[in-house]
């Protein structure tokens, strides 16, 4: 019985000794296709960014285009209606001088009169 055990234990012994470098090369090659899986993923992602990047890039350019056009658009009108503004406060104040004039023309008796 004893040598039937040691029989076993050296026939386990030696199956475990020839699965071993076939465990090796298995689990070498396992980690070679994570290490391509992981490389092929960091590559994607850096592609994604760097499309990510280009694109706000672009936006940002384009924004920054229609708020200088925005802006010379202001300045453009802003002339002209500052100027007209002026024109029409001139002619309240001169209205208005006109309206003053004509009421210190009349004596205060009348004005007195009608009201």
């Amino acid at each position: 019985m004893k040598s039937a055990l040691i029989a076993l234990a050296a026939a386990v012994l030696i199956a475990a000794a020839s699965a071993l470098p076939a465990y090796w090369v298995g689990d070498e090659h396992g980690a070679a296709r994570v290490q391509q899986a992981w490389d092929t993923d960091t590559k994607s992602r850096a592609t994604a960014a760097l499309e990510e990047t280009n694109t706000s890039r672009i936006k940002e350019q384009g924004h920054a285009n229609s708020v200088t056009r925005a802006v010379d658009d202001f300045h453009a009108v802003q002339a002209p209606a500052a100027a007209d503004g002026a024109a029409r406060i001139a002619d309240a104040e001169r209205l208005q001088r006109a309206a003053e004039g004509r009421a210190a023309r009349v004596p205060r008796y009348v004005q007195g009169r009608r009201s």
